[in-house]
């Protein structure tokens, strides 16, 4: 990884230690239509988790968006179209959710 990827990951990571930021973060991820929105969504989360020092498994349950994570994990394998949408796209991440 070269000097300026290095310098972007650490100033994100700073900033998605803050909650508010980090919700804004991954609704922004969830607004987004890229080629692969689960992909991208669980990129941002585990970079949300490692922020905060947790693992997702942690972030998960330690927060209010938790239950819908593991209710949407529940039926992704059927659920997920071969591109856009999916799961992913119905959890509403608020600012009451990161706290």
């Amino acid at each position: 990884m070269g000097r300026r990827s290095r310098d972007y990951e650490e100033t994100l990571l700073e900033r998605l230690r803050d909650r508010e930021y980090a919700a804004d973060y991954l609704n922004a991820v969830l607004a987004e239509d890229g080629a692969d929105p689960t992909g991208d969504f669980l990129a941002a989360l585990r970079l949300v988790a490692k922020a905060q020092g947790l693992t997702i498994t942690q972030l998960s349950e330690s927060s209010a968006f938790g239950s819908r994570l593991r209710a949407l994990h529940e039926d992704a394998a059927s659920s997920l179209p071969a591109r856009g949408g999916g799961p992913w796209s119905r959890i509403a991440v608020g600012r009451e959710c990161s706290s």
